[in-house]
């Protein structure tokens, strides 16, 4: 990747270990791909060449249709779950509720369960709000839309990035499970079997929370697994 004149090429992280597959093919199947970077650093700025590598691990539905899965190996490098609430009920049927939960690493996974009760409003995650659910991003799950949408405040007539949006199937009082992988400006997130990800540039504020917006919704073992440095490489 191009680096600015006078300034050293950024290193990248290596995964150090043995390799392999068991010899009856019965290993994960994997799905690479490449989450741009965008233009100047800016939540606004066009998508670039240049990023860093996503990997997904493919699973097979019962339909035989596929999902996705975040790969052993990626989970491996985030320590034990800090809990954020073990269970918490939103009824925000008539307006918009928040809490926010605690602190947010720089690289961290948040993991847990929403269920939203109706067939309207959504509910979903914080991300890198201030200490009174702020500003910031979020993970949105939109039971009218059937969508997984990730956001922030890009206008004053668009709230989310839209070219990021995934179907999802949101059934009133269907638990979804979910886990947002944050690196840096680079986040994944995976809600059931369902990937979406993206890039956050302004991280300043290190909150998360959880929210519902003309829904009640649920959510269950809410916590964040902060990453765990790899040890020196020895000779």
């Amino acid at each position: 990747m191009a680096h600015a004149a006078g300034q050293p090429a950024r290193q990248p992280r290596v995964l150090r270990g043995e390799v392999g597959l068991p010899e009856d093919g019965s290993g994960p199947r994997l799905l690479f791909g490449w989450n741009p970077t965008k233009v100047e650093d800016r939540d606004d700025g066009e998508w670039q060449w240049g990023g860093c590598l996503t990997v997904h691990e493919i699973l097979q539905r019962a339909d035989g249709t596929l999902g996705v899965r975040p790969p052993r190996a990626l989970l491996e490098r985030f320590g034990e779950p800090e809990v954020g609430v073990a269970g918490l009920v939103l009824d925000a049927a008539l307006d918009r509720r928040t809490t926010v939960l605690g602190r947010l690493p720089a690289a961290a996974v948040i993991e847990g369960e929403v269920t939203v009760a109706s067939s309207t409003g959504s509910a979903g995650v914080l991300l890198d709000v201030d200490e009174d659910g702020h500003g910031g991003y979020f993970l949105r799950f939109d039971a009218e839309l059937q969508l997984l949408q990730l956001g922030g405040y890009r206008s004053w007539y668009v709230d989310h990035f839209p070219e990021l949006d995934r179907p999802l199937a949101i059934e009133p009082g269907r638990p979804i499970p979910f886990r947002i992988v944050l690196d840096g400006s680079a986040v994944v997130a995976y809600a059931g079997d369902v990937a979406l990800s993206g890039r956050i540039y302004h991280r300043p504020r290190g909150w998360y929370g959880v929210f519902a917006d003309g829904a009640r919704a649920e959510l269950h073992d809410v916590a964040v697994r902060p990453h765990v440095p790899s040890a020196p490489a020895t000779a």
